[in-house]
């Protein structure tokens, strides 16, 4: 009697190996939804950096224009205490770090008494209007107040005095 071989399905090593190497199918699957997971998490990463990076450059441009604003009204005040006789006046200057224009207006208040004169001055600082319509208006006003000279938003006001003694004011008279 002839011996016929057994047959099984698949009797290769190979095959046998191959099978029991290869992984299950939702291992890919894993990989793809934790990657996808993934890319979602950086991309809200990346939404709240840029975030942070846009609040922090409309910080800084608020800070340059306060810093510009403090330095006008300053330089507004040494000017006042420096003039033999102060006058309210609305000037338009331009900021050394932005270049941006701003009204500057100097309300002077004189003040009489016995011994001489009290000047006290309220020096307020504003964004300029850069439209046509505002240069008209305020020419038209030529208001010396500061309130109604710089119209827009304030942002900085600085209060000083300056007290010119009775002698020396009868001197600048003449």
């Amino acid at each position: 009697m002839p011996i016929t071989p057994l047959r099984t399905r698949d009797a290769s090593p190979r095959a046998h190996d191959a099978a029991r190497v290869r992984p299950p199918l939702w291992h890919g699957t894993a990989f793809l939804i934790e990657a996808l997971v993934l890319v979602a998490f950086l991309m809200a990463a990346l939404a709240v950096v840029l975030s942070l990076f846009a609040s922090a450059r409309a910080e800084e441009a608020r800070a340059a224009r306060l810093s510009e604003a403090v330095t006008l009204a300053q330089n507004a005040a040494e000017a006042f205490a420096a003039t033999d006789e102060p006058v309210s006046r609305v000037c338009r200057e331009a900021g050394a770090q932005t270049g941006d224009l701003y009204v500057v207006a100097v309300d002077v208040a004189a003040e009489e008494r016995a011994a001489g004169t009290l000047y006290t001055a309220t020096i307020s600082v504003a964004a300029a209007d850069t439209s046509e319509g505002a240069d008209a208006a305020e020419g038209a006003s030529g208001a010396t107040n500061a309130e109604s000279a710089v119209g827009g938003e304030t942002l900085y006001t600085l209060d000083t005095a300056r007290y010119v003694a009775a002698s020396a004011s009868r001197e600048e008279a003449a």
